[in-house]
């Protein structure tokens, strides 16, 4: 189960960067759990994995699989019932396709375990803990991967950033402009080293080194003009944010920029070009130039 905690938390970090949200935006959201509590602890059920999934927009298998790949299934859940009827009867069957007895699965479980509980799960009448299901596997002798991946049909959907622009050279970046620059960051202006900041973190990170996001992408560019003009940070991410809703990119309040990574992924820009107005048709408007 230890394994699975810290899977959980590396693929719900993976799934909220690319959908351009935060855990924040969670807490605010009525109804729904903390979902920053669940990734540091990994305690959660069955239930509350498959909500999640459904607002991330992934099938709950990529949350319960230990692969880095998100995979598409042909066969989709609409409701939790639905998924817990596919669970139920993919566990015993893959348990009698071993020739395995309930029997085989008590005496090789981690922990201890009931008749009765394997039973009911077994028979759709109710769910087993998510420790339980992982200890299941293990007395199945079977992965996770290919417990649900074994006889699926399913295509396998590509979401790694083409631009390659780790956190950790996002923050040097910072690092060697303000040693350029002469300049240090705002002390108001968050900056974590694990991930990247919003829109608008960005853009003021911008502002306070008196650089253009252009330039800022621009990795190999070491000397820049005096001539810069102050960044107006709301005005420049509203403009953004619109442009990218008006290519169709679904933008939550607070944009992360890996939904702008993304959008030049899909659209095979550089993370560099997309703020360049002179290059970049119909994505930013030259009009707008003076606050790039």
């Amino acid at each position: 189960m230890d394994k699975f905690r810290v899977n959980l938390k590396k693929k719900l970090d993976k799934y909220i960067k690319l959908n351009g949200i935060s855990y924040e935006y969670f807490n605010k959201t009525d109804g729904f759990k903390s979902l920053d509590e669940i990734r540091r602890n990994g305690s959660t059920t069955f239930k509350t994995l498959f909500k999640t999934s459904k607002f991330l927009g992934i099938d709950i298998r990529n949350l319960l699989m230990f692969s880095d790949y998100t995979y598409e299934f042909e066969n989709s859940f609409d409701v939790f019932g639905e998924f817990f009827v596919f669970l139920a009867n993919r566990a015993k069957k893959s348990r009698l396709s071993k020739n395995f007895s309930v029997k085989h699965i008590i005496d090789n479980f981690r922990k201890e375990i009931k008749f009765t509980t394997i039973y009911q799960f077994e028979s759709c009448k109710s769910c087993i803990s998510l420790d339980k299901f992982y200890g299941y596997l293990e007395a199945l002798e079977i992965t996770s991967d290919d417990f649900f991946l074994i006889g699926e049909k399913y295509k396998i959907k590509g979401d790694k950033i083409k631009n390659g622009i780790s956190i950790n050279d996002f923050n040097n970046r910072i690092y060697e402009l303000e040693d350029i620059k002469g300049r240090i960051v705002g002390s108001n202006i968050a900056i974590n080293p694990n991930t990247f900041p919003t829109l608008h973190g960005f853009l003021k990170i911008c502002k306070s080194l008196r650089i253009s996001p252009k330039d800022f992408f621009d990795f190999d560019k070491k000397e820049f003009r005096e001539d810069f003009k102050i960044i107006d940070v709301s005005n420049s991410a509203n403009f953004i944010k619109q442009k990218l809703e008006s290519k169709g990119v679904k933008v939550q309040r607070y944009i992360k920029l890996d939904s702008v990574f993304l959008f030049c992924d899909e659209h095979n820009l550089n993370i560099k070009d997309f703020f360049d107005v002179l290059s970049v048709e119909g994505n930013i408007n030259q009009t707008h130039s003076d606050i790039l």
